[in-house]
């Protein structure tokens, strides 16, 4: 181990040990052209002793040899991972990021970049796939070099501290890392990125329960007491994913509607559902209802309507500034069959910032979007599905439409 100055004196060391990881990742602003969006949530991180950095380890220039440090993550995959790199020089040749199993000895996903590519600060290394892993099980990051001329004036290391005070709770007896022989309070500097999902609900259970409240009469109400009369209902007849679907008949022009209080205070929210506006779905041309709210409080952050334009079903998302003005995106096309509606919506940055969000796609094909929001004092703290507003007295709606396969996150990261 060594300080920055000292790094000649411990090269012995240095080639003691062994040690692999793989990262590489490129940070992108919210995208301001409808585009792919690949979404990803910090999850773990160890930058030691308050984040300051006073040791690295490295590799000695006639032997390469990787570097690892184990983990535990907490999500079941892994999007990304962060690794504060020193470098001195121009070293050359790749470096290689790699995430494999608790020996070592199996590769389960890894990014390779020229030296050119890799800073003297923290970089993000994006896998070009989500790699599956089991939460809480130990895994390895590893860091390696190829080629290039690599000496005492031109070389990579990675950084740490030895204080033994680490901001990740997995202690050094549990995950260890390539110098823990010769020195067990070492942290080497790491972050890792997934997608942790909020909650989800397919309806396979056969009712309502997952969700935190209902509003409206399901099946086993006595005053809706069959199917067809029902304002929400779980039913296997024409179901949309799997076994089940849920249900909505519109028999008034009250909110009835299901409603999950997972969020707290989430500032980036990803979600997507499945409808079918199918033929028992009427209204006149231009009615519009509600089909779901993200909420905080009394305010809305955002919410998606849907209408009726000639023979066609339109959607559209209305996303909420600071100033309480409801920006709208354009219509697009709401296909009568089974179609899966993808929303993203964030808030901005800091007072000024004005890159808050809201970004739909149909079918996972970007259609309609409203960037350069100024809503960061908005959250979410719950959201609804259904008929979730009152319908206007003047609109004539009625019949019924089906909903299937929730998911939604939390994600405080968009990488395009």
């Amino acid at each position: 181990m060594y300080k920055k100055q000292e790094y000649q004196s411990h090269l012995r060391k240095i080639f003691a040990v062994c040690l692999s990881l793989v990262l590489v990742l490129v940070i992108s602003p919210a995208p301001q052209t409808a585009k792919a969006i690949l979404v990803a949530t910090q999850d773990i991180t160890q930058d030691a002793n308050g984040g300051v950095a006073n040791y690295g380890y490295g590799f000695v220039p006639f032997a390469p040899t990787p570097i690892w440090q184990e983990f535990k993550p907490t999500f079941d995959n892994i999007l990304a991972v962060g690794i504060h790199f020193y470098k001195l020089g121009s070293p050359g040749g790749t470096v290689t990021i790699e995430i494999k199993d608790d020996t070592g000895t199996t590769s389960l996903g890894s990014k390779t970049y020229n030296e050119a590519d890799i800073p003297n600060d923290w970089k993000i290394i994006v896998f070009d796939s989500a790699i599956p892993v089991i939460p809480g099980t130990i895994y390895r990051i590893y860091f390696s070099i190829a080629g290039g001329t690599y000496d005492t004036d031109n070389r990579f290391s990675w950084w740490g501290n030895d204080s033994g005070t680490s901001t990740y709770s997995c202690s050094p007896v549990d995950c260890e890392h390539t110098f823990y022989g010769s020195n067990s309070d070492f942290d080497f500097r790491f972050r890792t990125y997934g997608n942790p999902a909020i909650f989800s609900d397919g309806f396979e259970s056969g009712d309502m329960s997952a969700w935190s409240t209902t509003k409206g009469t399901s099946v086993s109400s006595a005053g809706f007491g069959v199917n067809t009369l029902c304002k929400l209902c779980v039913t296997t007849t024409g179901p949309l994913i799997e076994s089940y679907s849920l249900k909505v008949r519109i028999p008034d022009k009250k909110p009835h509607y299901i409603q999950d209080n997972t969020p707290t205070w989430v500032k980036n929210y990803h979600t997507y559902f499945y409808i079918k506006p199918g033929k028992t779905l009427k209204m006149d041309k231009l009615n519009k209802f509600t089909v779901f709210q993200a909420k905080q409080g009394k305010k809305t952050p955002f919410f998606l309507q849907i209408r009726k334009k000639g023979t066609q079903f339109q959607l559209r998302g209305l996303v909420r500034t600071d100033a309480g003005t409801n920006l709208k995106t354009a219509w697009t096309l709401l296909p009568k069959a089974s179609t899966k509606v993808d929303v993203k919506w964030e808030a901005a940055s800091w007072p000024g910032a004005d890159d808050g969000f809201l970004y739909i796609s149909i079918n996972d094909i970007p259609k309609v979007s409203k960037f350069s929001v100024d809503n960061d004092t908005l959250f979410i703290k719950f959201v609804r599905l259904g008929i979730t507003a009152p319908i206007n007295g003047a609109y004539n709606i009625f019949g019924s439409f089906k909903l299937d396969a929730f998911f939604s996150e939390a994600v405080s990261k968009y990488f395009s």
